[in-house]
């Protein structure tokens, strides 16, 4: 006997089918034995896929069961493709990248209800993807789940919050009230884009940062036309603030292979130079820019805007002085 440790009304259902489809004639009973479920349900999933799935089955007084009355009749197919199937498995698997915070395991549950939909055939090649697939974040943020939790629960309830939080430039702690209208994911570390009444704006707050968080009871609307998109797009990564400017970092060696084969920026154009490529961009803070350049060391130069430009040469000069000392 074939074992469904969850049997889920697709499964069943198929298993009808098959049976059908084979020519055979079982009674409800028979059906719900072998699946191991009560009779009342295999007669609501009959009923389903007569009313719904169109199938053409009945009951045959002669052999005290039922019957398709078309020959060829199937129910509707589960394809999926390889990029289809590969796309599951990167949703299933990305959840680990995320362990410990309260949407990894609604995903990963998700995840796991909808490969338990799936034919055998199917499941058997997810299962054959998974051991030549894996997916990774680098360095993500150890995260607060109960806080992450709380302003997710804030984000669906539309409910206005009041925080202690800790400023990341200036060190201070002060008490905010925030509309939090969005959570946002950014290379393993979560943010709370919410509108602050303290400082009259939106803007994003780290979830560890939170030092105390209550609710108010009072409850907000997210404006119309705010869109979570347009109000990063001017970020290199995180950061946002100042006015748009032109970014244009010339990159050699084997940084410019593997500047090249990514998408750093929606805005970015890359051309290719004599031993190198030119990458040109528009964003706002040129911070975590600089921070990125130095990373590649020699083999990348700001060419655009001037004072990125000075900015990287400055803090790179600081790093030659604290490393020469030794």
């Amino acid at each position: 006997m074939r074992q469904y440790p969850t049997r889920p009304a697709l499964f069943r259902m198929m298993h009808i089918d098959a049976h059908l489809r084979a020519g055979e004639c079982l009674n409800a009973g028979q059906f719900a034995r072998e699946i191991e479920v009560s009779r009342r349900t295999i007669y609501r999933d009959i009923e389903y896929m007569r009313t719904v799935l169109r199938a053409p089955v009945e009951y045959d007084e002669a052999c005290s069961g039922y019957r398709y009355t078309h020959e060829g009749f199937r129910l509707p197919a589960v394809n999926l493709g390889e990029g289809e199937l590969l796309a599951l498995l990167i949703a299933s698997q990305v959840t680990r990248a995320y362990a410990g915070t309260p949407i990894a395991a609604q995903v990963q549950q998700a995840c796991d209800h909808l490969a338990a939909l799936l034919p055998e055939e199917i499941t058997v090649r997810l299962s054959d993807l998974a051991g030549a697939t894996s997916f990774s974040v680098s360095a993500p943020r150890i995260a607060d789940v109960e806080r992450v939790a709380e302003l997710c629960d804030a984000v669906r309830a539309r409910e206005r919050l009041r925080i202690r939080y800790r400023s990341f430039s200036s060190g201070r702690t002060a008490t905010r009230e925030i509309d939090p209208y969005h959570m946002l994911s950014i290379d393993g570390s979560w943010y709370a884009v919410a509108y602050c009444h303290t400082r009259r704006d939106v803007r994003l707050f780290v979830p560890e940062r939170i030092e105390q968080l209550e609710k108010t009871g009072k409850r907000f609307r997210v404006p119309t036309g705010f869109d979570v998109n347009a109000y990063m797009a001017g970020a290199f990564r995180v950061m946002r603030g100042g006015r748009p400017r032109r970014v244009k970092l010339l990159f050699t060696g084997h940084a410019a292979d593997f500047v090249a084969e990514r998408q750093w920026h929606a805005s970015q154009t890359l051309r290719g130079v004599d031993g190198g490529c030119e990458l040109t961009m528009r964003v706002n803070n040129l911070d975590e820019v600089a921070a990125w350049a130095l990373g590649f060391g020699g083999e990348c130069e700001v060419l655009a805007p001037k004072g990125l430009r000075e900015q990287v040469a400055k803090q790179a000069r600081a790093a030659l002085r604290r490393h020469g000392k030794r």
